[in-house]
């Protein structure tokens, strides 16, 4: 159940391996238990002196690959919203336990394939021998589309990135300080990565540490006292945005491999409650660019009949020098006939619908509640 004041949205990305208005169906139930995806890799890039956004539109190879046979009812709070979902599968997926969140944030999400939810990815709050909870409204796609007399859908279950892995040492190689002279991370003296919490409000500020006795780096956070927190293994999902703080000169590239997924992707985006403003990020999950004509992005905004009665707004992050970056484009979707028009904030006239959105750039949704 959804609550008064959250709703759920979708964004639908286009395909990176077909036609943009073809869709891989992959309905009907097959036996295979592996598969071989196309593979892809992109240079990310950190500035000099700012914190610069990035997302990574690939995905670590699936774990396990399997069927739905069972979808349980959710489970819902005092007050009658969504709270949890159990997914059972059609094997034996590991022990108990063994995909639960590390450190705060999800280790590995569940890929829907197939079927009606085909597209959303779900992180993975726990876990059994073969069935998996998600903790995040799948939109009843799940629940009031299963049918256990029809095709089984399939899903797969991957393991999140992780800092060590998209942003590996030895290529992409941060200032480190040792144990004794290290600074509080909240201080913008090194570089650091922050990662997106598991609510929208809040994010994690990991730093980089010398382990000079056996020469390692590790990612860490300050747990408020006097202590670290070994941070290697805080799980981010493809599509989600990281902010690099590069508190030193000299530019880093360095490049990420990885998965390309094959079918549309999709975005349950919040909707804020009336009195209130809510900012959303994202990134691309596929390499491959698209408009925002053909983003899908008009399947969830709110159309504005000018400017300065935007209720919904596309926010661009690009390179800016600055430790507080500011948007560098701003678009809203006007109202027109016969079909809305894209415009950008200081420019009321042009048509912005071939605006082009990249991969591993970042992107806001600012809501305003109705």
């Amino acid at each position: 159940m959804i609550s008064d004041n959250f709703r759920l949205m979708k964004i639908v990305y286009l395909l990176v391996c077909a036609p943009l208005v073809a869709v891989i169906s992959l309905n009907g139930q097959t036996t295979a238990t592996s598969y071989s995806p196309p593979l892809g890799g992109i240079e990310l890039s950190a500035g000099a002196f700012r914190e610069t956004p990035v997302g990574i539109p690939l995905h670590r190879s699936a774990v396990v690959i399997a069927d739905l046979v069972k979808v349980a009812s959710p489970v819902l709070d005092d007050e009658g919203n969504f709270k949890s979902l159990r997914i059972f599968l059609d094997r034996t997926i590991g022990i108990p336990g063994e995909y639960d969140p590390n450190t705060g944030l999800p280790s590995y999400y569940l890929e829907v394939v197939t079927g009606p939810a085909s597209g959303e990815r779900f992180p993975i709050a726990g876990s059994g021998e073969d069935w998996v909870i998600i903790d995040q409204e799948p939109q009843e796609t799940l629940v009031a589309n299963f049918d256990p007399n029809e095709a089984r859908d399939r899903v797969r279950i991957r393991p999140c990135w992780t800092p060590r892995l998209f942003m590996p040492a030895a290529e992409a190689p941060l200032s480190a300080e040792s144990d004794d002279s290290a600074d509080q991370i909240e201080m913008r003296d090194d570089d650091a990565i922050i990662l997106p919490g598991r609510e929208s409000n809040t994010q994690y500020v990991l730093q980089r540490f010398n382990d000079s006795v056996n020469t390692v780096h590790y990612w860490a956070e300050w747990d408020g006292m006097d202590n670290r927190l070994i941070a290697n293994d805080y799980g981010v999902l493809p599509g989600q945005v990281i902010w690099i703080r590069r508190a030193n000169a000299g530019e880093v590239k360095w490049v990420v491999t990885g998965d390309v997924t094959t079918f549309n992707t999709t975005w349950s985006v919040p909707l804020p409650p009336s009195d209130e403003v809510l900012e959303w990020s994202f990134s691309l999950t596929e390499p491959k660019a698209t408009t925002l004509d053909s983003s899908g992005l008009e399947s969830v905004f709110r159309t504005s009949a000018s400017a300065a009665e935007r209720t919904d707004e596309l926010l661009v992050w690009e390179d800016t020098t600055g430790f507080y970056p500011r948007p560098a484009k701003r678009f809203y979707l006007q109202s027109a006939s016969p079909e809305p028009i894209w415009r950008e904030l200081g420019d009321e006239l042009a048509d912005q619908g071939t605006y082009t959105l990249e991969p591993a750039k970042a992107y806001t949704i600012r809501r305003r509640g109705e």
